[in-house]
């Protein structure tokens, strides 16, 4: 935003490119809000190039393996859920734009949180953060799990408009927490 270029406060703390990561999903957001975005490819692209980014300076600033016994589970426990998310629905789409011959998934995982790959992904993130925390990583951090809830907004949209039973499958399940959110 125009008012942390201002203050410089984000060019001492090198928060620069963050914070314009930041007013891009800011901006998607918006949209998405706005019912414009429903079939805008520009959405989906933004999400997942954001998505990207986040993860991948994390692995570069590093370490992206997690360094305590604690901070270890919570990764595999994300690499785990991840793995049963995918093999459960059988396919893997980074695209928050569902595929011509989906189906919904209501079983696995699917069965208590609709977005379970998100989840994985923010708990791998987590414990990579917590290894090493910085004030950008976690700045990161948070611009990762803003975009991942702009990405669900968006894909639920797309979802309820493909699946006739999607409104009532998000009453029974929660978005990223069983029983929680």
């Amino acid at each position: 935003p125009d008012w942390a270029c201002r203050t410089g406060c984000f060019y001492r703390l090198g928060l620069v490119q963050p914070m314009r990561l930041f007013t891009l999903v800011e901006g998607v957001s918006i949209l998405i809000k706005s019912g414009d975005a429903m079939h805008n490819p520009l959405v989906s692209i933004t999400t997942v190039f954001v998505q990207f980014a986040c993860i991948a300076y994390l692995i570069i600033d590093g370490p992206f393996r997690a360094n305590t016994t604690g901070l270890i589970i919570l990764q595999l426990a994300g690499f785990a859920l991840g793995g049963w998310a995918v093999f459960t629905m059988r396919r893997f789409n980074v695209a928050p734009d569902p595929l011509a011959n989906a189906t919904l998934a209501t079983f696995g995982p699917y069965r208590w949180i609709r977005h379970p790959m998100y989840t994985a992904l923010l708990l791998i993130a987590l414990a990579a953060v917590l290894s090493r925390p910085t004030e950008i990583r976690i700045v990161v951090l948070v611009i990762l799990l803003m975009n991942l809830l702009v990405k669900l907004r968006h894909e639920e949209m797309l979802l309820k408009e493909k699946f006739s039973g999607y409104s009532d499958y998000m009453s029974r399940t929660k978005r990223l927490l069983p029983g929680i959110y």
